[in-house]
């Protein structure tokens, strides 16, 4: 995260994402740094964090899930809402889509809210 300011401007950048936000804007009107923080967060956070997904899916899932499944690719559907589709090792489809809303409850927790709305599981001969 890079952060910088001027006179009346605090620019933050972190993960591809930047938000600028005046400190003497109306809006403002003399509230706490913590509002301005707030703001800031909100406007980077509304992001979908889909490369983390793929690049930091040992760390969302642990050790035990990610030598059997990895995610394949994400489905956006208008009306539909969010798949996310995970390849696994044949012969553990079953388990895995058994242990599907455990494994989304361990991706909404990592990014502190719900992404997708269905885990969609298929089988292939490698999973890294």
């Amino acid at each position: 995260m890079v952060a910088s300011s001027s006179a009346n401007k605090l620019s933050v950048s972190a993960g591809g994402t930047s938000v600028a936000v005046e400190l003497e804007s109306p809006d403002n009107d003399g509230r706490s740094i913590g509002h301005i923080v707030a703001k800031i967060m909100d406007n980077i956070s509304s992001k979908p964090p889909y490369a983390a997904i793929f690049s930091d899916w040992r760390r969302i899932v642990g050790n035990s899930y990610s030598s059997i499944v990895a995610p394949h690719r994400i489905i956006c559907g208008k009306s539909s809402g969010r798949t996310l589709v995970l390849r696994c090792k044949k012969g553990f489809a079953i388990t895995i889509q058994h242990e599907s809303e455990h494994i989304m409850n361990l991706i909404n927790d990592f990014f502190g809210k719900k992404y997708f709305l269905r885990i969609q599981v298929i089988q292939m001969d490698y999973v890294s």
